[in-house]
């Protein structure tokens, strides 16, 4: 204000305080200097939203709305799916949803044709999706395979090769090589590297990998994105499922692992 007068505007401020009765009141009449209303979302502006969203072809996967109505979703109707089967019931999903059942029909089908059940190779072709489903549902590859194919026995016939062998396709495909995290997910590699080699540290570097200096990098987008990708079809997700680099991302990036996954409108077990 004291800008103005001393600029030649003084007849400008007496008369919006003169109208107004106040500059203060005069600027938020005007709508300057004011941040935009929050939404307040409800059930009825949800559905609407997601019904508008429908109409206008934008895409209703759970990994590609604002963060604020999967967030509404989440707290008024338990989660993104249900809020949008109640807005758009004849909604087909077009991405894959994945079940216990589902993940064991597809494990047997690949059995059946004679292909490789090794996760690392999957992950390297059209099966990644099918290897995260498993681990997600089951909680390990070897446990999947268990439950599908009758006879599997977990333990492969490893030597110092096939350790090393097993090291490199994780690296090419860009997979953790954290041990905690790939034991996890490959038990029976982290233990036969510590059989062959003595230490998982030995392993990496007889294979000529490594993970110093590296981290994956997180950023609040991925972190919820990565959260949504391995929610269960009832939004729900642990932070056992979720690994270590990604709950250690959550904590970084959000305070807690239960705040993440209310950022990224779902729920946490």
């Amino acid at each position: 204000m004291s800008g103005l007068i001393s600029g030649g505007h003084a007849d400008l401020v007496a008369a919006a305080q003169r109208h107004a009765g106040s500059w203060a009141k005069a600027l938020r009449l005007a709508g300057i200097g004011q941040a935009p209303a929050r939404r307040k979302w409800t059930r009825e502006t949800v559905v609407a939203e997601i019904q508008r969203l429908h109409r206008s072809g934008a895409s209703l996967a759970a990994t590609q709305i604002e963060n604020a109505l999967a967030i509404a979703a989440n707290r008024l109707f338990g989660g993104w799916r249900k809020a949008r089967a109640i807005a758009v019931p004849d909604f087909e999903e077009p991405y894959e949803r994945w079940s216990k059942s589902k993940v064991v029909e597809r494990l047997r089908e690949l059995q059946e044709r004679g292909e490789s059940l090794v996760a690392g190779v999957l992950r390297e072709g059209e099966h990644a999706k099918l290897v995260t489903a498993a681990i997600r549902e089951f909680g390990t590859w070897d446990a999947a395979l268990q439950r599908a194919i009758a006879g599997h026995v977990s333990r492969r016939a490893w030597s110092d090769e096939t350790v090393k062998a097993a090291l490199r396709r994780r690296q090419r495909g860009k997979q953790s090589l954290n041990a905690r995290i790939v034991a996890s997910e490959d038990p029976a590699l982290v233990k036969a590297a510590r059989e062959h080699f003595g230490r998982w540290r030995r392993a990496l570097e007889a294979a000529g990998v490594s993970t110093s200096g590296r981290r994956e990098a997180w950023s609040h987008d991925l972190v919820k994105s990565r959260l949504r990708e391995l929610a269960a079809a009832d939004g729900l997700v642990t932070a056992k499922v979720a690994g270590a680099s990604l709950t250690s991302a959550c904590q970084r990036y959000f305070g807690t692992f239960k705040s993440a996954c209310f950022a990224a409108g779902i729920r946490s077990a």
